[in-house]
């Protein structure tokens, strides 16, 4: 098993162990996870609960029960396991609604990405959702004037039109109309997943899921090398070092020692007891990870 970790995972334990009490213990349980995962466990999750209710907005997602009714997410798909996220249920419940369709997918440099995409009923329970940008203009010309074209290609002429009538202000519902009238499922659904992420403002992820559909992104094989992405990186399997730093980042630096003072005394401490190298390394990942 390969495990992979989302940029959402340290920012929400320092936040569990910034509240203390049983949110604290949840924090720990996950470093636990960590821990046994960066020293080669065949079973890093044994002993935790999973929960007793299922998840359909993330596709394969896995909830494990924490602390203070607390959740961790995770998804497993094939040889690949993703931490995503730790909270309380609402929480919890507010990530997943933001990360309908979550599906990693491998760039063609190599690098592990987050797409977007919704199930081929474009279910309303599943699907890929969410509330208006309220910017101006038609969203198709948000897009690439080649990756509309290719979006498009074959699609009635009348269905084209309606399609580049498609605003911020249009209800969400249009769209699944629409999408929902072409036979082709999987433009259909791609279709509907690029002009609802348009509709949002969230272009990065509108294009991503151009390039699902165009095939230029694929989710990971278990034989795929993957290197770090934005957005998703890996876990290593043999460095219990990663875990003792793992933790000082959640528990230390971001923990209760507040005081400025303190918290620098903590970063020197774990310098000297870790090397300079290995901590300048750990403290680029979370400056990648826009946590630091």
């Amino acid at each position: 098993m390969k495990y992979n970790q989302d940029r959402d995972l340290l920012p929400s334990l320092r936040a569990l162990y910034k509240r203390g009490g049983p949110y604290q213990k949840a924090a720990k349980t996950v470093e636990m996870v960590i821990g046994r995962i960066a020293s080669g466990c065949q079973d890093p999750f044994e002993g935790i609960a999973l929960t007793k209710h299922g998840e359909n907005r993330v596709p394969k997602c896995r909830k494990y029960d924490l602390a203070g009714f607390c959740r961790l997410l995770t998804v497993v798909d094939d040889d690949f396991c993703y931490l995503l996220y730790a909270g309380s249920h609402d929480d919890c419940e507010k990530w997943l609604e933001r990360n309908r369709g979550f599906a990693p997918v491998v760039d063609t440099k190599g690098r592990l990405i987050k797409a977007t995409k919704s199930d081929d009923n474009l279910d309303p329970k599943t699907r890929v959702q969410g509330s208006s940008d309220y910017s101006y203009g038609k969203l198709y010309k948000k897009l690439a004037e080649a990756d509309f074209d290719f979006l498009v290609e074959s699609l009635p002429r009348g269905i084209v039109r309606r399609i580049e009538e498609f605003e911020s202000i249009s209800d969400e519902d249009e769209i699944v109309e629409i999408a929902k009238a072409i036979e082709d499922r999987e433009r259909s659904v791609a279709i509907h997943d690029i002009f609802v992420l348009l509709r949002q403002g969230n272009l990065k992820a509108a294009q991503t899921r151009m390039l699902l559909f165009r095939g230029e992104v694929a989710p990971p094989k278990p034989e795929t090398e993957i290197k770090h992405g934005e957005d998703l990186r890996t876990i290593p399997t043999d460095s219990p070092q990663y875990a003792e730093l793992f933790k000082h980042f959640v528990q230390i630096r971001w923990g209760c020692l507040s005081e400025a003072v303190r918290d620098n005394h903590a970063a020197s401490r774990a310098r000297q007891q870790f090397g300079p190298e290995a901590f300048k390394e750990f403290q680029a990942l979370a400056e990648r990870l826009g946590i630091c």
